[in-house]
């Protein structure tokens, strides 16, 4: 036992040997009680202070001193602590200083991009939202923190990827990027690039016309030079003719001029773009295209090819039907064309993109090798005697009018495979 302790418990002692003596000697019951309740004062006394000497010491333990350490050596571990304790916080507040420079850095750095801007988390409430975007469609900050869904049908602004869309007198493109925890939604004003594709197509169609306009009047040299003869001769010997004679150059004549009908028609039929641009026409799949195909099926059985027809879900195309029913056409032809008698021609469709829908054209024929799938998309060419080489070239046009893709690619069949892919509607 320890010196402080013996120190501690000595009043007890001393109290109960008095308490005793008292006890003993003394007859006055007023003089027992008292020291009786003087020993219990003592004996709580003592208690207390071994409690107390027990918290000091556990207290001692924690700071990893013992019991006989002098006041010096608790205060040095205490100012160790403190200095321990300020340069965890002065560390923390470094770190909170650098992600506040990096925070403010990512949002000016955003304010500058010529896009619009919505990041959210992953519970689809807003956490940024950059100057474009406010100065664009007036989302202000005062959004910060409400879910994007509403914000996005107020506006007008579809949902699904790289969707275009109308705001005010302006052309939008929407593109989504899904991270882990936030959700990046981009807005591409995209006004001045639609109107120069627009530019685009229609410097096309002038080139296509002209170059049609010189293919034309060589292929009509000649039955109307043969026109021209022949009426030269009927007037300077219109009297001396016999019968049989003019009628032969009538008839001549009458075949050219038909020759002529049949060139004008073959052109002009392949450069009837539409008319109202901005018109709202659609196509109901697989009906419409069923419906056309039957009336194809007497060429079809004519030359002896086989068609399969491919399985759809009922969906509507963004495209005229007057359109959709030239490329098919096109497509047919090209393919029946290609095999000529015999064969086989399947057309199939695909959905892999929610957007679109993906209609295959597909024969049995010699394909198209790669490095001629761009240049028959080309006016006027052809390997094909007696071909135009405008009916692809044509229909891709009329695919591009309607925000879709026409290109070829390899067939299981053997043959080539002709994809048009057009933009469902919306809604």
């Amino acid at each position: 036992m320890t010196n402080k302790l013996i120190t501690i418990l000595l009043p007890l002692i001393f109290s109960l040997i008095l308490f005793v003596f008292i006890l003993l000697l003394s007859t006055d019951l007023f003089a027992q009680i008292a020291s009786f309740i003087f020993l219990l004062m003592v004996l709580a006394a003592t208690l207390f202070a071994i409690k107390f000497r027990s918290k000091l010491r556990r207290f001692s333990d924690s700071l990893e001193l013992d019991c006989n350490a002098d006041t010096e050596s608790v205060l040095s571990e205490i100012d160790r602590l403190k200095e321990s304790k300020t340069s965890m916080i002065n560390e923390l507040q470094k770190k909170y200083n650098r992600e506040q420079i990096i925070a403010k850095r990512r949002e000016a750095l955003l304010n500058k991009i010529p896009e619009g801007l919505l990041s959210v988390d992953s519970t689809h409430r807003i956490i940024f939202i950059n100057e474009a975007m406010t100065k664009w469609f007036g989302v202000e900050n005062s959004s910060i923190g409400s879910t994007v869904e509403p914000i996005l049908e107020k506006l007008g602004i579809p949902s699904e990827n790289r969707a275009k869309f109308n705001f005010g007198n302006e052309i939008y493109q929407e593109f989504i990027s899904v991270n882990a925890d936030e959700t990046f939604f981009f807005f591409r004003n995209v006004t001045e690039s639609e109107e120069l594709s627009k530019k685009l197509l229609n410097s096309e169609r002038l080139a296509s016309v002209g170059e049609m306009a010189t293919r034309i009047s060589h292929e009509i040299r000649n039955p109307l030079s043969t026109v021209k003869l022949n009426s030269h001769y009927i007037m300077e010997n219109l009297e001396n003719l016999p019968n049989k004679d003019f009628a032969n150059l009538m008839g001549l004549i009458v075949e050219e001029v038909e020759r002529l009908e049949e060139i004008t028609n073959k052109y002009m039929g392949m450069v009837r773009y539409q008319k109202h641009e901005n018109a709202v026409e659609t196509v109901s799949l697989p009906a419409d295209l069923l419906q056309f195909l039957s009336f194809q099926l007497p060429e079809l059985q004519k030359r002896n090819i086989e068609l399969t027809i491919g399985k759809c879900d009922p969906v509507t195309a963004n495209i005229p039907l007057s359109s959709f029913k030239e490329i098919i056409l096109n497509l047919l032809k090209n393919a029946w064309e290609e095999l000529e008698e015999n064969g086989k021609i399947a057309v199939e469709f695909a959905a892999d993109d929610p957007s679109a829908i993906k209609i295959i054209v597909n024969d049995s024929g010699r394909g198209v090798p790669e490095a001629e799938r761009e240049a028959v998309f080309k006016n006027f060419y052809t390997n094909k005697p007696g071909g135009t080489g405008i009916g692809l070239s044509h229909s891709r046009k009329l695919a591009t009018e309607a925000g879709g893709k026409l290109f070829v690619t390899d067939s299981p069949l053997g043959g080539a495979a002709f994809v048009l892919q057009i933009p469902l509607k919306k809604g």
